[in-house]
């Protein structure tokens, strides 16, 4: 949750003489309310997973909308763009907190390849090398998987294995 800014950028000076229209002054007042709101919940420890997921949608669905017009109305693209990137991490945050407290923990999942398909240069069907390691996890008295639910599973002989 690092990722997060502490806030949004500051809204950049208006051309000289002339100041930002009340429309994009409250349209950056309310940006920064729902930012800081939306931090502050996410960096909390206990919270609805409910409440976040409807915060995360708040967030997206009252933001963009403010942004288009903000940009619409003579703010600079690179503004926009930069307060856009600092909403994106927010709404991630508060999808992932969302599933933390429904239980889903994020990890990463590493995909196993349990047979190695070697092709020969002789005809006929490509050599399957099972690997050692995952046989042995795989046949583990706590598994309780049989050698015929094995081989069917890995698409190979049962004698091979």
């Amino acid at each position: 949750m690092s990722a997060l800014a502490a806030e949004l950028p500051p809204l950049p000076l208006a051309l000289e003489g002339e100041e930002w229209s009340c429309n994009i002054q409250n349209g950056y007042n309310v940006l920064c309310e729902l930012y800081e709101k939306s931090r502050r919940i996410v960096l909390q420890d206990d919270v609805d997973p409910v409440q976040l997921k409807l915060l995360s949608e708040k967030v997206f669905n009252d933001s963009l909308p403010i942004l288009e017009g903000m940009e619409q109305d003579g703010v600079p693209t690179d503004w926009v763009h930069t307060c856009a990137h600092t909403f994106g991490p927010l709404i991630y945050e508060l999808e992932m907190a969302s599933l933390a407290a429904e239980g889903y923990e994020h990890q990463k999942i590493a995909l196993v390849e349990p047979v190695e398909v070697v092709t020969t240069a002789k005809r006929g069907r490509p050599r399957k090398i099972p690997d050692p390691t995952y046989l042995r996890e795989a046949t583990s008295k706590h598994r309780n998987i049989s050698f015929r639910e094995l081989a069917a599973t890995l698409h190979m002989h049962r004698n091979v294995l």
